[in-house]
């Protein structure tokens, strides 16, 4: 009997140890994290500073984005089109900002950022995890980004 127990416990620990995550489809409530649905619009308060040339520059103002259309992608995947808005308070008008693009692709969330695909989600999510935001080619002016889930 303790024999029969012992090996019990050896197999499953040895099919655990085995067991790859499955990354070639996102959960369904994965999905949840980065909902991508026509009529969708977020806000966002930003500020930011950028050294250029040795001086400091700093900005800060109300970023909105909406998702507006939907088409189908080159390879018949589902891409939404991004308004981006700008503004420094809420007394002037939005300004228009470059139109940007997301997609679902196999387990990640891409976005085009004139003209420049970034990885912005990768699936499973899981607490730990990491993936490359950035683009698979080189760029000067961006630097790599490692992207990590802290919590879900």
């Amino acid at each position: 009997m303790r024999r029969l127990l012992l090996i019990s416990v050896v197999f499953a620990l040895f099919m655990e140890a085995c067991r790859k995550d499955d990354t070639s489809q996102p959960l369904y409530s994965d999905l949840f994290y980065y909902p991508l649905q026509v009529g969708i619009c977020k806000e966002y308060y930003v500020d930011s500073a950028s050294l250029v040339d040795g001086q400091w520059t700093y900005a800060s103002g109300i970023l909105r984005e909406s998702i507006v259309e939907h088409f189908s992608g080159a390879t018949g995947q589902q891409v939404f089109r991004i308004r981006r808005q700008w503004r420094y308070d809420m007394s002037v008008s939005w300004k228009e900002s470059p139109v940007h693009f997301t997609w679902y692709e196999n387990n990640s969330v891409k976005r085009d950022e004139e003209n420049i695909i970034f990885t912005r989600l990768s699936f499973p999510i899981k607490v730990g995890r990491t993936w490359q935001g950035t683009p698979d080619f080189e760029l000067n002016q961006i630097e790599d980004q490692e992207l990590l889930y802290l919590s879900n």
